[in-house]
């Protein structure tokens, strides 16, 4: 939605100001296999199996920064 991509744009914006490290897992494609188990049924946020895969991927990117 619009609304998501305006605000992970501002967070990543912010993020770099104070040079962090910004995650986007819309940007970054992490849901786009089509499997419908990882979001919930709001169409919008991640089912438990979704923040598994968020979880496991920010452990990943986050090792990547340092």
């Amino acid at each position: 939605p619009p609304n998501v991509v305006a605000l992970n744009d501002a967070l990543r914006a912010q993020a770099q100001s104070v040079q962090a490290t910004f995650v986007d897992p819309a940007a970054d494609g992490w849901f786009t296999s089509g499997d419908a188990d990882l979001i919930g049924p709001d169409l919008l946020h991640p089912s438990v199996a979704g923040q598994a895969v968020i979880a496991e991927r920010l452990v990943e990117a986050t090792a990547a920064t340092r």
